[in-house]
Parts: structure tokens; sequence; C-alpha cells
């Protein structure tokens, strides 16, 4: 082991090692004596010790350093709480994890895998986070994180059509409006929202855009997601009345009226499964032959709803619990 050098990493050192080395989760074949070496996992308020046999046994990334004849002695974690790299280094021992934990730590530790390469570490956090898809409060939560730390395809897809099968709840609930808007457009663009009418999609859009301080920057993203050719010419002029009703800013106005009159750029599905299996959204056919009026009743009701942000319920149980959601709305 002497002829390794021993150093400190940073964060920066290792993002940059797993840039550099190619991501296999294999072994090399050099053997170094790695026996009653130890490394300070360095956080925000302290740091744990944990084996570097071990460490090298469960993360890539620092395999890779010592395959380069780079060990380190201390990794400087200083960006991650104290609780998340306690629950690492006792992943790294061996030791029962914790089921329970906050959403905002679950984000930490799904960056803190990514960049130690913690395969299987981060396969058992991704599935925590698709089984906390419960309720529609968690549902957001989820969603937040998501907009925060990337996970595998596959698992976003799962997540999104969880969100997309109880949509109609999320809408509902006084923190829809804490939903980043680009996770929104991930989901208003879903084929498997169910709905009974595209105007509800409208509807939930004009909801969201109520309640943010600029909502000019994000009408044009978000009324781009509505599958025109299934609205009727009573849907759009109910459309254009209700964003005067609701005293959004005059662009937005202009935007509905450029996007919903163009034939240019139209979503449409015309999948053969999704036409078959008559999703709402998909196809060529419009069934929304219900007259439009009163047909948008979030929106109406907004005022009166406080869909938005409910201050005494999002300081109870969002700010409390993560500050993922602050954070995002801050940016």
């Amino acid at each position: 082991m002497s002829s390794n050098r021993l150093s400190s990493f940073s964060e920066n050192d290792i993002k940059a090692q797993n840039d550099k080395l190619p991501h296999n989760n294999m072994m090399r074949t050099k053997n170094f004596d790695l026996s009653g070496h130890f490394v300070k996992l360095v956080h925000a308020k302290g740091f744990e010790k944990v084996s570097l046999t071990q460490l090298c046994e469960v993360s890539q990334a620092i395999r890779d350093h010592v395959e380069d004849q780079n060990c380190p002695d201390v990794i400087k974690l200083s960006n991650f709480s104290e609780s998340s790299v306690e629950y690492i280094c006792g992943y790294i021992r061996g030791k029962a994890l914790k089921e329970s934990m906050t959403y905002s730590m679950l984000g930490e530790l799904i960056r803190l895998c990514k960049l130690l390469r913690l395969p299987e570490l981060l396969k058992k956090l991704e599935e925590q986070l698709y089984e906390s898809c419960k309720s529609p409060e968690n549902i957001i939560e989820t969603l937040i994180v998501l907009s925060l730390e990337s996970v595998s395809e596959q698992m976003e897809t799962s997540i999104y059509k969880v969100a997309s099968e109880k949509f109609m709840d999320i809408v509902m609930h006084p923190a829809f409006v804490s939903i980043p808007p680009s996770q929104l457009i991930i989901l208003f663009s879903s084929c498997y929202i169910k709905v009974e009418r595209e105007l509800v999609i409208v509807d939930s859009i004009l909801c969201w855009l109520k309640e943010q301080e600029t909502p000019e920057y994000f009408a044009t993203l978000l009324l781009s997601t509505v599958r025109t050719n299934k609205l009727t010419n009573t849907d759009i002029e109910v459309i254009l009345e209700r964003i005067k009703l609701l005293a959004l800013p005059e662009i937005i106005l202009s935007q509905a009226e450029r996007i919903f009159s163009s034939d240019h750029g139209k979503r449409m599905c015309l999948l053969e499964q999704h036409v078959t299996g008559k999703l709402v959204r998909c196809g060529t056919d419009n069934h929304n032959t219900m007259n439009g009026i009163n047909t948008m009743p979030l929106s109406v009701r907004n005022g009166e709803r406080k869909i938005g942000k409910n201050e005494e319920w999002f300081n109870k149980n969002v700010t409390s619990k993560s500050k993922l959601a602050k954070e995002v709305l801050s940016e």
C-alpha cells in the first residue's frame, strides 16, 4: 500500500474521475493491500470513518481511484447533510438501513449514490421513491425530487404513469402549484392522463399559471402540451374568456390565441395501441361534444379553493419535511 498515494478528494475530484474512467462494475485485476486503511467522509458538521476495503467493495468510483494508485484518505462531502453521509456509511459497513426518511434526504442520497457510483443502493432508493407514490401529496414531492435528481428512464416512466393515473387528485391538491414547470411539461404531455376531456388539461394549466409570480414565462410551454385537435371551437372560446376572467397577463391571452388557432405544430398521438386502447388524448377523433359552458370548474373557483400557495399547508407539510419545493420555487 505504501506505493499508493494518499490524498484528499473533493466532490469535483470524484466527478472528474467518473468522467475520465470507464463505468464498469467489475473489480480490475490489480490487487492492492487495503487492509487497515480508513477513509474520512467529511460532511457539513463533521466526518465519518469507513474502511477503505469496504468502501471499494461497493463504490466503483473509489475503486477507479484505487486502481489508478490514488487512494483517498479524506473525501469531502460538505455539500451533503450529516444524516445522508451517515446513511451511506451505514450501507458501506453493511448495517441495516432505515426505510423512513424525508424526500429531501432521499433526493440527496440519490445524488450521493450517483457521485460515488453505488448501483445497488441507487436501485433500492429509486424503488423506494416509486413505492412512496401512494397519495397526491407524495406524488407531488416525488415530482419535485425528479426536478432535481435524475433516475433511471424506466423508473421515471413508471412514476409519471402513476402521476398520470392520479392526475385529478394531484391538481386538486393545495401543493399542485409547487410542482416545477419542467415536471409539469412532462406530465401534461402524457397520453395516459385520465380525464374526460382535453379541456380539463387546459383548466389545470390555468390554475397553475394563476398562482405563479411570472406566469408569462411558462404559459407557451405548458399550453403547447394541449392536444388542440381535441378541443371544440366552443372550448377555445371558453378558454380565452377564462384567461381574461383570471386576469392573467395579456401576453398569455395572445399566446393562447396563437397556439389554439394555428394549424402548425399541433400535438397528436397516433400510436396504434393508444388509439385502439381508446386513450382519451390519442387519435384524430374528437369525442368532446359536450357544451363548453361551465366546464372549467377548477379555474373558475380558483380564488375560492385557494389552490395555490396555501401557507399553512405549505409550511406544515412541505417546508418542514423537505426543502426541495422551497428551493425549486425560489429558483
